[in-house]
């Protein structure tokens, strides 16, 4: 029987006694007994499939950050090797055509790349109004942070953050921004 079933016999046994004028007959006694016996020892059983459930979920919960720790491990140890393949082409490789670096193998291929990359100096510090975003959980427009601002509303949650796509297209079309640069970087091809 189930925590319901229990409720249900002891709603029945109560409206017996009731439609016996309050009077509790040894078999009423008796079953009111081993209702409440049931309902304990449900309750007790409940307990420790709750129990072992959390501890289940702490034991998940662990194996989770063992394997995100063994995952970040393999990432950065990828990193790393893709970093030396990339400066041993940069040293060992063949120049190619587009001016790039190549090494050929039988059965696969480096070169590198060269990519424009956003350099910030100092992001903490920069401040350029026409390039930070604003945002209150959701993005705001710098027009729509000046409004917030201007009707009194607290501030304290609102976080900042560089708009890198905008700042980047502008440098790439000749604009000069201080403390603001684009920087030509390989990057490593494998094929």
């Amino acid at each position: 029987m189930n925590i319901f079933n229990l409720s249900e016999e002891y709603l029945s046994l109560m409206a017996e006694i009731e439609e016996a004028d309050g009077v509790l007959t040894e078999e009423l006694e008796e079953r009111l007994a081993v209702n409440e016996q049931n309902v304990h020892d449900k309750l007790r059983a409940y307990r420790y499939v709750k129990l072992m459930l959390e501890s289940n979920v702490t034991l998940i919960d662990n194996e989770i950050e063992r394997l995100n720790t063994i995952k970040k491990s393999k990432i950065n140890t990828i990193e790393r090797i893709k970093e030396t393949m990339l400066n041993a082409i940069l040293i060992f490789g063949e120049d190619g055509k587009s001016g790039n670096k190549k090494l050929d193998y039988y059965d696969f291929k480096l070169w590198t790349t060269n990519r424009q990359v956003l350099n910030v100096e100092k992001e903490e510090e920069f401040n350029n109004p026409d390039y930070i975003r604003y945002s209150i959980g959701d993005k705001l427009s710098t027009e729509e942070y000046k409004k917030v601002k201007s009707l009194g509303i607290s501030l304290d949650k609102v976080v900042t953050s560089i708009n890198k796509v905008d700042l980047l297209a502008d440098l790439k079309a000749g604009v000069e921004i201080e403390g603001a640069e684009i920087k030509i970087k390989p990057s490593l091809t494998i094929k």
